[in-house]
């Protein structure tokens, strides 16, 4: 497993050895499971963070189906990168719940009253369109009030027992380590989650951190330029 977390630095996020990192995985014994189905050992909950792009996302849920992997995927209702609810956004969510990943909401931490709001809303809005969002949630930029957010009938994705080990690789790094050097995963076959954003990974170059990020600002100029001439004017 030692070569495969060598892969595992900013320079190297791209598709093939998103592969490779997935199915060393697999060659431990895991499996990628449901969230309702999830076991002590040898699980993992594979989860996508959609910050920047629905485009990527795209991409990220072909590669999942192609490993034979039936992933989470969390949206922002509220996002300033993109509008959930445009007809191209409508036909994405759709393309990505055809192949069997769960969607959710990826919320921002505000007035829990506001919260409950625009999940009711948006979950309304999502479903004229035949699109089905679980009752489930992350947390967007969150500190300590990660596990303490709880509403209705929905699931903070954070609350789960058997979930806490958590490997990310936020900001285009895995800051806490390589979950392939996790002695609770490697020998204890531990159940954890892991958290993949499909901006760092859609790419087939070792582009540097910086070069990622000139990328992620020029992706989010097209795709917000892409929505505003979606509009029509009165």
């Amino acid at each position: 497993m030692l070569l495969e977390s060598k892969l595992l630095n900013t320079n190297k996020f791209n598709k093939k050895n998103y592969f490779k990192f997935l199915k060393s995985f697999k060659k431990l014994g895991y499996k990628f499971v449901n969230f309702k189905n999830i076991k002590e050992k040898k699980n993992i909950i594979l989860r996508h963070d959609v910050d920047f792009s629905l485009d990527l996302a795209k991409k990220i849920a072909i590669w999942d189906k192609n490993l034979g992997i039936n992933s989470y995927f969390f949206f922002q209702y509220d996002s300033p990168f993109y509008n959930l609810l445009t007809t191209k956004n409508i036909n994405t969510l759709k393309f990505i719940q055809k192949l069997n990943h769960v969607l959710g909401f990826h919320i921002t931490v505000k007035k829990k009253s506001e919260i409950k709001k625009e999940l009711f809303l948006f979950s309304k809005l999502l479903a004229v369109n035949n699109i089905k969002f679980d009752k489930i949630f992350t947390i967007h930029k969150v500190g300590e009030k990660k596990q303490k957010l709880n509403f209705s009938k929905y699931k903070n994705f954070y609350k789960n027992k058997s979930l806490k080990i958590y490997y990310a690789d936020s900001g285009g790094t895995f800051r806490f380590g390589s979950p392939l050097k996790d002695k609770e995963i490697i020998l204890n076959k531990s159940t954890f989650q892991l958290n993949l954003h499909p901006v760092w990974w859609v790419s087939n170059k070792n582009t540097t951190k910086k070069q990622k990020i000139k990328s992620i600002k020029k992706l989010v100029v097209n795709t917000l330029n892409d929505e505003l001439s979606s509009y029509k004017l009165l």
